[in-house]
């Protein structure tokens, strides 16, 4: 019998697996394109055992996983088979000649079937069939039934003949017609307490007369007071509430013969299932009726519960990779994206204001000086070794120990909390030991802290090196003089120095000064004359490394959503909990089509322009905490040409540069109906399939499938998507692997079935 029903199978994952009753009156799956997690759900799962709430608890991170198949069948349910007879004959029906013996006396033959030795009561059946080959009557005898002892010594049976005449068989002691047959079937219960390991049936006829006899069908049974039919395993196999079967192998093995009875029917799952591997994410136990609801969600949830106790850089080294940074995160819950070309750089790109005037001497020795230890200093053309940018240095030369040079005529303005970083290039005469370093200095021009140090690093003779430090401004602090220092000089020895950078941060940035050539991704410029003034790198696209910084308490997810979605993506992860990066071309495969009368069971359809997930323009203002303490707010804009709907989001997060604003508002530009369909679950439905439906009065609507949602008691699907107006003659509507020139010349493809 076969239901349009869908079989519903559950069970908690664990070691072992438990499974559980999923109640098919209630209960929902729903795949949602715009949201995260991209699969919610609840099931009502019978609970007769309480103890099975254990293996529920949402705080445990239990999983569910359901099976649904689409289609089911009832077959019926039997008890278990039960012994009814057991036949201890081993070949009871001479199939061969092992377990018989033959006795080859002309006059009375007899044949003997061997059975195991039995101490018990036995009841013994067997047909004997005798044929005459002679071309006279003979009259043919049946003896009686011996008990053999265990040594082979016959004794007679204990107990009486009984003989019996049936359709079919003939009498007892009849004359047998020449090559007649004849059967006849002798019974004899043995008392108690003999023992017997052999039956015997003997024939005669007239000593001119061949006679030959043949025994069939014997049945050596215990604990009986009659004897049935004789039976073995072959009798009746396959049968459905009676059965016989061999005990070991056919024809050389007891038998027995079984019974059960139907009590009911139960309903078995057709084909394969879609399955729905769902974390636990709520029990709500109703112990009246032994029933729990689950809420569940895919593992989206899983990266939104997980963050770290302390901030992580480590995605910054997989910043020129999106699917780099994504699977850095994803390893933190021990999963991955699955293969596929879809990325983007999402490097960090900031603006830096260098400010050193003169970094590399390129004109004049403006800003340079020599500092203790240090005799005299100047600017230099360099011949050999030649610094990385251009080949101007300042020289100085060093007294006897420690020797300074400062590319500063006055001290620079700081602020009490920020990071500063100083660098410079350096090459000696002598190779030294040198280092950066940054003097911190109070506004009433004393020394505020101890300075900050660099760490030592060889100079080369033939190659510029760079020294560098990075420091936090100590309270109190208001001023910095940055220096370079080498030391354990001799006096005399010559250092040079150029490509100097002071500047607020933590990380070391490529050198750049106002001539530094434009790039794609930065502008340099001086903030006035050239090779006199501050430098400044500006970002084209810009994106500060605090977006790429993971904070303490932040989710995987809040952490990702801002760069995925300022790429154009979107993070999914699917019921099979396979992660992929999806942006607005991702289709899933196949489609679905809804028609009014024909498969739908209801419909609404909604213009709107007060939908929240409507809009043609929006501003998106990111609010985050720098590392200095400090609040930060940067905008990510887009609208389309003479947009009417502008919203604003607030969204706290590192500005991840732009991109979000322009992905959101293509995204709400289905400007059309908003159409709701209900139909018989298919359960092949994903959100971001391929939608279609014709309704009453209006033109097609085509779109994607924006949500899907299965109602498990009903079996039904429901799918919400932002349709558009579209003509019958829409080069959309050609069925799949069809083309144009697939209709013949005159004829429009509209006219044939789609």
């Amino acid at each position: 019998m076969t239901l349009a029903q869908p079989y519903y199978a559950a069970r908690v994952l664990g070691l072992p697996d438990v499974p559980v009753a999923v109640r098919e009156d209630a209960g929902r799956i729903a795949l949602d394109s715009a949201r995260a997690p991209h699969l919610t759900g609840s099931v009502v799962l019978s609970v007769p055992d309480p103890i099975l709430l254990d293996d529920l608890d949402p705080r445990d991170a239990r999983r569910l996983v359901l099976d649904v198949y689409p289609e089911s069948h009832l077959e019926p349910v039997y008890t278990p088979w039960v012994e009814q007879r057991r036949n201890r004959a081993l070949n009871p029906r001479a199939t061969n000649t092992t377990g018989w013996l033959s006795n080859q006396v002309t006059t009375n033959p007899s044949i003997r079937g061997v059975t195991p030795p039995i101490a018990h009561p036995l009841g013994i059946a067997t047909a004997v069939e005798q044929r005459s080959t002679g071309t006279n009557s003979a009259l043919v005898t049946l003896y009686n039934l011996d008990s053999l002892a265990n040594t082979g010594t016959p004794a007679r049976a204990i107990g009486a003949w009984v003989l019996v005449t049936e359709p079919g068989y003939r009498a007892y002691g009849v004359d047998l017609p020449a090559n007649a047959w004849m059967f006849i079937r002798a019974t004899a219960i043995i008392a108690a307490g003999a023992y017997s390991s052999f039956f015997v049936n003997r024939v005669s006829g007239s000593s001119s007369t061949t006679v030959r006899a043949y025994v069939t069908g014997a049945v050596v049974e215990t604990g009986v007071t009659a004897v049935g039919e004789p039976f073995d395993g072959g009798t009746d196999p396959s049968g459905v509430l009676s059965r016989t079967r061999w005990l070991g192998a056919a024809n050389a093995s007891a038998s027995v013969m079984e019974t059960r009875t139907q009590t009911g029917w139960e309903q078995v799952p057709d084909g394969s299932p879609r399955s729905f591997d769902l974390g636990i994410r709520e029990a709500t136990p109703t112990r009246e009726s032994a029933t729990v609801t689950l809420q569940l969600a895919s593992d989206e949830a899983v990266l939104d519960d997980y963050a770290q106790l302390a901030d992580d850089k480590g995605p910054r080294a997989h910043q020129a990779s999106l699917r780099g940074v994504v699977n850095y995160v994803l390893g933190k819950i021990g999963a991955a994206l699955q293969p596929g070309p879809t990325d983007a750089d999402v490097t960090a790109y900031w603006q830096v204001v260098n400010q050193i005037t003169n970094p590399r001497l390129a004109l004049d020795a403006v800003g340079w000086q020599t500092g203790s230890g240090a005799s005299s200093g100047g600017r230099v053309v360099m011949n050999t070794p030649l610094p990385p940018v251009g080949n101007t240095a300042y020289r100085w030369t060093a007294s006897a120990g420690e020797s300074n040079v400062v590319p500063v005529t006055s001290r620079y303005r700081v602020t009490p909390g920020k990071w500063y970083v100083f660098f410079a290039y350096i090459c000696s005469g002598t190779a030294r030991q040198a280092r950066a370093a940054i003097q911190w200095w109070s506004a009433g021009g004393s020394v505020a802290s101890s300075t900050a140090l660099g760490a030592l690093v060889n100079s080369d003779v033939t190659a510029f090196r760079q020294v560098a430090v990075i420091a936090k401004c100590p309270p109190g602090a208001e001023e910095a003089v940055p220096y370079v220092s080498t030391l354990a000089n001799a006096a005399g020895n010559l250092h040079y120095a150029t490509m100097s950078m002071l500047y607020e941060g933590d990380e070391l940035v490529e050198y750049f000064d106002g001539a530094t050539p434009d790039t794609a991704r930065y502008e340099y410029e001086f903030q006035a004359a050239a090779h006199n003034s501050t430098s400044t790198r500006t970002p084209t696209v810009e994106r500060p490394p605090a977006a790429l910084t993971w904070r303490a308490g932040v989710s995987g997810l809040q952490f990702l959503a801002p760069l995925v979605q300022a790429s154009g993506f979107r993070l999914v992860c699917d019921e099979r909990r396979r992660w992929t990066l999806r942006d607005a071309s991702y289709r899933e495969t196949g489609t679905q089509t809804f028609r009014e009368r024909v498969n739908i069971t209801q419909a609404s359809e909604q213009l709107s322009r007060s939908a929240e997930d409507w809009f043609d323009g929006i501003v998106l203002a990111y609010t985050w905490t720098d590392d200095d303490g400090i609040e930060q707010t940067m905008y990510d804009t887009y609208a389309i040409p003479g947009a009417t709907k502008i919203i604003r989001r607030e969204i706290r997060a590192p500005y991840p540069g732009p991109g979000r604003a322009q992905y959101a508002v293509t995204r709400a530009q289905g400007r059309g109906r908003t159409v709701t369909a209900t139909k018989q679950a298919d359960w092949t439905e994903h959100a971001e399939q391929t939608f279609s439906a014709l309704l009453d009065g209006t033109p097609i609507q085509i779109g994607t499938a924006d949500r899907v949602e299965f109602d498990i008691g009903a079996n039904t699907v429901t799918t919400t998507s932002r349709t558009t107006d579209t003509p019958p003659s829409a080069w959309v509507l050609i069925p799949a692997g069809d083309s144009w020139l697939d209709s013949p010349v005159g004829e429009s493809w509209t006219e044939e079935a789609i």
